[in-house]
């Protein structure tokens, strides 16, 4: 059984959002639509690498971003970098990472689990946690974001970017279930 989407948007996408200070709330919803049915996987199914929480982020994932997020930190505010990206992600970067510390490169998932407590269960537990790792995945990409009313440029983001080409879904499937999830919401 899915999650209301109406309630996914409210509770979930905005007030990432609006704390990233990003765009993104159709991909979003179109996303965890597609991904997991709106929240009725929270982690996936079958062989491999495996996608967790309602936006199916995984492991390797969820590890690059924060190796962006440390990579890219600046406590003197010199860089474009928000402390408030970490601080909302976890408190406790902000008092234990130095800037540029060359440890993060090689070590992310070490790093991530050890030294700041930072598990991959956390994608399926906390809602807005692997929204807004999700979201950063698609900040981390150099191409714009399709705008919010496009639904095949937002099908063809989600497969070149989020899913791959070597990925199951398919333009046709996120649309399905876009058209299913979310249009009649948005």
């Amino acid at each position: 059984m899915a999650i209301k989407t109406e309630q996914i948007s409210e509770y979930i996408v905005k007030p990432v959002l609006k704390i990233l200070g990003l765009s993104g709330h159709n991909i979003m919803l179109g996303i965890g639509a597609q991904e997991s049915n709106m929240g009725t996987y929270i982690e996936q199914i079958g062989k491999g690498i495996h996608g967790r929480g309602w936006l199916q982020v995984e492991a390797a994932t969820h590890d690059d971003v924060w190796r962006y997020l440390l990579r890219n930190y600046d406590p003197n505010h010199t860089k474009f970098m928000r402390d408030n990206w970490i601080q909302y992600l976890n408190p406790r970067v902000l008092t234990t990472v130095a800037p540029n510390t060359p440890c993060i490169e090689g070590a992310a998932k070490a790093f991530c689990t050890h030294t700041l407590g930072i598990k991959h269960d956390r994608l399926i537990y906390d809602l807005r946690y692997c929204c807004a790792i999700a979201r950063l995945k698609l900040y981390m990409i150099p191409a714009p974001l399709p705008a919010e009313n496009d639904i095949e440029g937002m099908a063809d983001y989600w497969k070149k970017y989020y899913n791959s080409s070597k990925g199951k879904g398919s333009v046709k499937d996120f649309i399905a279930n876009y058209d299913e999830y979310v249009r009649p919401y948005v």
